[in-house]
């Protein structure tokens, strides 16, 4: 063992050494008496300490271990301290009943084997037990005989196999928490296996899963009781034929002759080994050997303890001392910190630190943490708390522990953030004995405040986009999205529709997968794939068997959309209120009224796998797979933002709309990684001619390769899915990115935010409601003035819509087959100039359709009017 310095002033060898039918504490030098511990009648198998609870334990023969106070063996002890329930696992002081008097921790009838020697420990509050296997009654002469190592609390509970199938007994055996592995020497020649043998602790499960084989660190037919230099990462195993002990690391790669400068070396019948301030302690069974150094000779002199005479045969040797059982340092920093932030609270998680060098994966690593969260702007330190992580499975109000990626990860809430504020977190590890570095900076904002009064001035739905049919409701949910205020998201999970906050906790299930059926004559079950959203309660939702579905959250009824046969994608106008879909069976666009009714096709042949809407300046934006494009939400002024590459082995993962800053960001996968990608949004002032290249900016190379999209923007951040279909949230140019985790939020489909604050209005003032939908234009205003070879046609303007341009679409038939139909924004047209003047007396029929980008009123056409024109 290596001591610290302070133990170094005072250093002091204190040996607990076991006899045949005793147990005695040796302090300070060699002419010290022995002080009586422990004493039996019957034979003494094995002993084990644990130094920080100052507890001994010893099995004896008559198949029994024993627990007991050592009663101030340590120089710092206090009281006596008995059995825990082994949460103390830091050095940190806690209240422990006290009993001077042996208690019993476990038997052979409960071991089913005879416990011979003890390893403790102390990291996990274990004891591990080497014991020869009962054949009982139904063995026959000639049975195999075995051996196993079993594992326990220090109460005896949790009893289990650490490992099975000795053909041969240990001489030796010991359990290193410090660096994850259980050690044990075997006698014998290389054909009998013997050696120094490690299997690490993480693979233990009830007698070591059959695949895993013991590693062989160091072939010897006759090696000692070796003893671990946990700190110094490597065994120390004396080697009877060569007389001298050999430093191995943890791998077996590296061997070092540590006593070839001894005279008269005594280490050809090791029994049990100790190690302490660079000397050993050990006893090959009739005498307790030491050794000094002699600086001068530059030499080992070995001798023994002359007052221990009279109580051989001894068994065991060890250092009671604290750096004998070291509580480990950190000495790398927690990894994957990250925090998934609410308006005033933060789900913040992190990784343990990386293990040291040889360390084995079930090497402790137990630590208690240190949280430090500030406002980056003035440096002002809002949070600097201490988590006391619990142990893997326990109940905790600060914190959580679990296992992400066979890692185990803590996950603490932190209240009391200012909304839509940037903060720079960090953490680090520590025990009693030191703090490790701080972890890397996440940096992340908390969410803006929102309210869903900031959608009030929206146009009041229409009663015939209230009245879904009845008959097909169905499918009773068990919550509700939201009554509005922070952001919320829906889920379409493996186990069904869900939504949650964006940190992903108080998750409630919206459809129940098994609620996920369609209506005859169809059937079958399915999930969702793409989901809009309008107000507060009303969804839009494409199945996987191209249905569209409405949902109402605040009723708990659904249904599929009108006759909508084929939907591959959903987008709401919020301001139109109007619904658009994807039709991938004909390659088209389609929007109509939000209950399925008056529908139409948009001028444009593609097949979009995502839809996004700009409402208030009227454009939608689509991605095929391979391309990202552009046009007026009625199909005009088509304009591609990211040319489709379809041999390039590039992919659009997801496209999403920034509504503060108007820029449009998608993510293209290929075989490279992922690479996230912006471009500014459309608007009346900025929209480049047809023809004319669009510029677009590589933002940056996402950490996640395997993006798998959407990609959805909401609060100045980036939401999409990857990999194994999980969640991930990160900052505005893909950093700083966060997994969101939460219950059943595994296997994901899709994710869609609800957030007011992204279905922005036009501010016409507080009263004023926004409309985009022209009123028919009267029919009894349609006027025609002038002659034959010159007249106009004019009506009443529209004077309804308060955002946006009106548009008059005039169809004129003079019936001769042929259809004129002219475009413009005044409330009057000629007769087309290129083309041949009507004769006097002709008769013609006119209709005039108001419309904007947004949508258009029915067609209102005169009836035929006769308009009689004298010939000058």
């Amino acid at each position: 063992m290596r001591i610290t310095a302070k133990e170094k002033d005072n250093f002091q060898p204190i040996l607990i050494l076991g006899s045949h039918h005793s147990v005695i504490r040796q302090v300070a030098d060699v002419l010290d008496e022995p002080v009586l511990v422990y004493k039996s009648s019957h034979l003494i198998k094995g002993v084990g300490l644990h130094i920080a609870k100052d507890l001994l334990f010893v099995s004896d023969g008559a198949g029994i271990i024993w627990c007991m106070p050592l009663g101030g063996s340590l120089p710092t002890s206090g009281s006596p301290i008995v059995l825990t329930d082994g949460n103390n696992r830091r050095g940190i002081n806690g209240a422990f009943g006290v009993s001077p008097m042996p208690s019993t921790v476990i038997t052979s009838t409960q071991l089913g084997c005879n416990p011979l020697d003890l390893s403790v420990d102390w990291l996990n509050d274990h004891l591990y037990i080497l014991g020869e296997v009962n054949l009982g009654e139904e063995s026959v002469i000639g049975d195999p005989q075995t051996w196993q190592v079993a594992r326990c609390r220090l109460d005896g509970s949790g009893l289990t196999i650490a490992y099975a199938g000795f053909p041969t007994k240990p001489r030796h055996f010991e359990v290193d928490p410090y660096n994850g592995y259980l050690f044990w020497v075997l006698p014998g020649g290389w054909a009998r296996g013997g050696g120094l043998y490690r299997i690490d602790l993480a693979d233990i499960s009830n007698g070591v899963r059959h695949e895993v084989t013991p590693m062989l660190l160091m072939a010897g037919s006759d090696l000692g009781a070796f003893t671990v230099d946990h700190s110094g990462f490597r065994l120390l195993v004396p080697d009877h034929i060569q007389n001298t002990v050999f430093s191995v690391s943890l791998d077996g790669k590296e061997k070092t002759n540590l006593r070839g400068n001894t005279q008269q070396p005594m280490f050809k019948h090791v029994v049990s080994l100790s190690w302490a301030a660079g000397l050993f302690y050990w006893t090959d069974g009739q005498d307790v050997l030491t050794e000094e150094f002699h600086p001068n000779l530059r030499a080992y002199f070995h001798s023994t303890y002359p007052a221990l005479l009279g109580n051989q045969p001894f068994t065991s040797v060890a250092l009671a001392f604290p750096s004998a059982q070291p509580l480990p340092v950190p000495v790398n920093p927690p990894t994957q910190l990250q925090a998934v932030m609410g308006a005033t609270k933060a789900k913040v998680s992190w990784q343990v630190p990386h293990l040291i060098g040889m360390q084995g994966k079930g090497a402790w690593q137990n630590w208690s943490y240190e949280l430090q969260v500030k406002e980056e702007i003035n440096g002002v330190i809002v949070l600097h708390k201490d988590i006391i992580t619990p142990v893997l499975g326990s109940a905790s109000s600060t914190s959580i522990m679990s296992l992400t990626n066979s890692m185990p990860t803590t996950t603490v809430p932190v209240h009391g953030l200012k909304p839509d504020t940037p903060y720079v977190l960090k953490a680090r590890a520590y025990t009693a004995r030191g703090r490790g570095p701080w972890s890397a900076e996440f940096r992340g904002r908390t969410l803006r405040q929102s309210s869903w009064r900031a959608s009030a001035s929206l146009p009041e739905r229409k009663s015939e986009e209230e009245k879904y049919e009845e008959s097909g409701k169905k499918g009773e949910t068990q919550g509700s999205v939201a009554d509005g205020g922070a952001p919320m998201v829906l889920w379409s999970a493996d186990a069904g529709l869900m939504a949650s906050d964006i940190t992903g906790d108080t998750v409630s299930m919206l459809i129940h997968k098994d609620n996920l059926k369609e209506t005859a004559p169809h059937g079958g079950n399915f999930y969702v794939q793409d989901v809009s959203w309008l107000g507060s309660d009303l969804l839009f939702l494409v199945a996987n068997t191209t249905r569209l579905y409405w949902m109402n959250t605040t009723s708990h009824t659904w249904g599929p959309v009108g006759d909508i046969q084929y939907a591959g994608s959903v987008a709401v106008d919020w301001i139109g209120r109007r619904l658009y879909w994807s039709n991938p069976k004909q390659q088209l666009i389609n929007r109509g009224n939000l209950n399925g009714t008056q529908q139409e096709s948009l001028p444009i042949l593609t097949v979009a796998k995502e839809l996004n809407i700009d409402a208030v300046h009227a454009f939608i934006y689509w991605s095929t797979g391979h391309a990202v494009e552009c046009s007026r939400l009625n199909g005009e002024y088509r304009r591609t933002y990211y040319p489709a590459e379809l041999f390039s082995g590039k992919q659009v993962m997801g496209l999403t709309l920034d509504v503060d800053r108007r820029d449009a960001y998608w993510i293209v996968r290929s075989y490279e990684g992922s690479v996230l990608f912006k471009a500014p949004m459309a608007d009346d002032t900025h929209w480049p001619p047809k023809g004319m290249e669009i510029k677009y900016e590589r933002v940056s190379n996402l950490q996640q390769s395997m993006v798998q999209g959407p990609l959805v923007y909401f609060s100045n951040r980036l939401l999409w899915l990857q990999g194994e279909r999980i969640a991930v949230i990160g900052d505005m140019t893909g950093q700083n990115a966060a997994l969101v985790s939460g219950e059943s939020l595994t296997g994901l489909n899709t994710a869609a935010v609800i957030d007011p604050a992204l279905h922005v209005v036009p501010d016409l003032g507080e009263k004023a409601k926004v409309k985009v939908i022209p009123n028919p234009v009267p029919i009894d205003s349609i006027r025609i003035s002038g002659t034959w070879d010159q007249f106009r046609i004019s009506w009443s303007p529209v004077t309804n819509v308060n955002h946006g341009k009106v548009f008059y679409e005039v169809k004129m038939d003079e019936f001769t087959g042929r259809e004129i139909v002219v475009v413009d924004e005044q409330n009057w047209v000629e007769w087309p100039h290129n083309l041949p003047k009507l004769r006097p007396y002709s008769k013609l029929a006119v209709s005039v359709r108001p419309f904007t980008y947004w949508g258009g009123s029915s067609g209102v056409g005169s009836e035929p009017l006769f308009h009689f024109l004298e010939i000058l």
